[in-house]
């Protein structure tokens, strides 16, 4: 029972650590759980919705490969670069919600422009 559980949860945060590691090529940034599980967390449902998808996709996969010498070439290609698509858009749409939910940063003083300087500067007149 326990290894079911830590395997979904393994499932669910598997495609945001693989994106955040494809997105920062960082891989310090993309085994800093805070971050992961902000990422999940902010779009539970796409991640929960690419458990069943990649198995279904892998499914795809494994009985080209199986049935057909030519899906060894084309349907587990075509398989690995669907799944990751996927598990693109689950992160963008992640970080895309993260953006929306972040707080406004502060306002940032500009100093005060001397009256002066905005002044038209006087040419000398000709003699």
């Amino acid at each position: 029972l326990a290894t079911l559980a830590l395997s979904v949860a393994w499932a669910l945060v598997l495609p945001a650590v693989s994106a955040h590691l494809a997105a920062t090529e960082s891989i310090s940034a993309a085994i800093d759980w805070r971050t992961v599980i902000s990422l999940v967390r902010a779009n539970p449902g796409d991640y929960v919705v690419l458990i069943p998808l990649g198995i279904v996709i892998g499914l795809i996969g494994q009985a080209g490969s199986i049935l057909f010498v030519v899906g060894l070439v084309l349907t587990m290609p075509w398989a690995v670069l669907a799944t990751a698509h996927l598990w693109g858009q689950a992160y963008f749409r992640s970080r895309a919600v993260l953006a929306l939910t972040a707080p406004a940063p502060a306002p940032v003083a500009r100093p005060a422009i001397p009256a002066q300087s905005m002044a038209r500067p006087t040419t000398p007149a000709s003699p």
